[in-house]
């Protein structure tokens, strides 16, 4: 992966690529479509897509898929808000096929009456994960009764987590759906479970990472992430 991956908070910057798409689109059934073509003169890797709703609304769910063969690129919540409270402008980066496809359909699922569609085409190879390579921060959630407690809320890239349980109780580290660590311990014992997530592991927007306790003894669950 290229170490020259342009900031996203810069995007599309003047000079980034190729606009390729740009328009206000009105929704119909939750759904704002854009498409169009990639210049057959331009080899395009990269698609960033911005899609920009008003204040207090959201953007649920990006896709792209190609025009021609069909090909799902890309389907699932935007890992990039600008503005996680709501309106902004929601982000994803999607790798595309250029010898397989020349065209492409993005859909933005958003309750929004209209939305700001703009897509910039990249020759650099990349993908979202670039993105989020920002400063290691650090959350930590120490309990004493049951109960659940929010370690961090997506978007961000897990890097690891730490999971201590002293005393009788069963402490968990989770995502909805999904657990991450889980320690069961007895009395009179202390028991530490560590973890490093796998490279580029994102929690994605609208997801939590969170700790669980069953117990009135001492549970104490870290996290360290990095945003954009």
């Amino acid at each position: 992966m290229p170490n020259d991956t342009p900031d996203w908070q810069d995007l599309p910057a003047a000079g980034f690529g190729r606009v390729l798409f740009d328009a206000v689109v009105p929704t119909a059934g939750g759904l704002a479509q854009a498409n169009f073509s990639v210049p057959t003169v331009s080899v395009i890797h990269t698609l960033v897509i911005k899609a920009a709703v008003a204040a207090g609304q959201t953007v649920t769910r990006i896709s792209v898929a190609g025009g021609s063969s069909g090909l799902v690129y890309r389907d699932g919540p935007p890992y990039l808000p600008q503005s996680p409270g709501g309106g902004g402008i929601w982000i994803a980066v999607v790798r595309i096929l250029p010898s397989v496809d020349t065209s492409f359909v993005v859909n933005v699922y958003t309750v929004a009456a209209i939305a700001t569609i703009e897509v910039v085409g990249d020759a650099l190879v990349y993908d979202e994960s670039s993105f989020y390579n920002g400063t290691i921060q650090a959350a930590q959630q120490e309990t004493y009764g049951a109960g659940t407690y929010l370690l961090v809320d997506g978007p961000c890239r897990l890097l690891t987590a730490a999971l201590e349980v002293s005393g009788a109780g069963l402490g968990q580290i989770f995502i909805p759906g999904e657990n991450i660590l889980r320690v069961d311990s007895s009395a009179g014992q202390t028991v530490l479970e560590t973890l490093t997530f796998p490279p580029n592991t994102i929690l994605p927007a609208g997801s939590s990472l969170s700790l669980s306790s069953n117990a009135s003894t001492v549970i104490c669950g870290n996290v360290t992430y990095a945003y954009p």
